[in-house]
Order: structure tokens, then sequence, then C-alpha cells
């Protein structure tokens, strides 16, 4: 997937929205500071929209040099919570309700990674999905240390060949 992602938190609590053009999928989440970087490398976005207020997060400069050509930074404003309401509303056709349960900081995120879709597309902007939660309370999560171990999607060598998924990826059915 090729993901597209925006970030904005305060304090211990940061909101992600991501999205693949290609295909339409669109999800968020909240994210626990301390689970915020291996959350992106799971989901490995091709661009990250950031505010500027990322960058004196001292915890977070580890995320910010790993991902240095992938941030696209914005300033406060961008991510308006009245501005973005009225960009998911414009773009979905709906009126902002509660009953979505996407909270202030959701839509921040969500609204700002589609007027950032809309900037960078101009006349090509695709058709997103409605935005799912991506919460994962029904799932078994893997840290990114614990996918490195396991060989996963790359092995030590960081081939993509002789991995768990390549091997399933070769089976015939």
């Amino acid at each position: 997937a090729n993901f597209l992602m925006s970030i904005y938190g305060k304090n211990d609590i940061y909101d992600i929205a991501y999205a693949d053009i290609s295909t339409g999928e669109f999800y968020f989440n909240k994210i626990n500071k301390a689970n915020l970087i291996d959350e992106i490398n799971l989901i490995d976005p091709k661009e990250i929209i950031v505010c500027d207020n990322i960058f004196s997060d001292k915890t977070l400069l580890p995320l910010i040099k790993q991902k240095q050509d992938a941030l696209a930074n914005f300033p406060e404003n961008f991510f308006q919570t009245k501005k973005s309401i009225k960009v998911f509303e414009g773009f979905y056709n709906v009126v902002f309700q509660e009953k979505f349960n996407i909270d202030e900081n959701l839509i921040r995120v969500i609204g700002s990674l589609i007027e950032y879709i809309k900037i960078t597309q101009k006349a090509n902007c695709p058709k997103l999905n409605f935005p799912k939660n991506a919460s994962k309370q029904d799932l078994m999560e893997l840290d990114n240390t614990t996918i490195n171990h396991l060989e996963i999607f790359s092995n030590q060598s960081g081939q993509t060949k002789k991995t768990l998924y390549n091997v399933i990826n070769y089976t015939d059915t």
C-alpha cells in the first residue's frame, strides 16, 4: 500500500489518519506517544503530514530522523478544527455529526489529510472511502522489533526474499 499519513498530537496522545489514494482506503486512530513510532513503521507511509509543533517534542526525534524524507511540515492553522470540518463535509457531502465517533483532534488529521490530497492531486483528486477507525483493541499487535525478528517482510539482510510474507505469497491455492 502507498499510504499518506497525517499526524497531530499533544501531550501523550497522537491522532493519525492515513489513506491510500490508489485504493481509496482511509483509516484513523488514536495512538499513545510511546507506540507512535512502531505504528508509523507498521503502516509505512510514503508521506507524513505533520504539524510543526511535533519538532518541539524531543521524544519524537528518532521518528523525525528516521522519516525526515517523508515529512511534510505544516503550521498549526492547517490543522484547525473548523477548517477540517468544512473540508470533511465538502469532500463527503455530509454534515459532520457526533455519531461518526470522530472527536475534535481526529477531525484535524482527517481534514488535513483530505486537504493535502486535494492540493497535491488537483484535478485528479481520488475518491476515498469514508474513514474507518483502525483501533486494534480486538487484534494481536506486533511491534516493529518483533516484526523484524520474525523476518515477516524483510530478513536481517534487508531482502524481501526468504521471508514469511514471500513464502506465503508464493504459495499456490
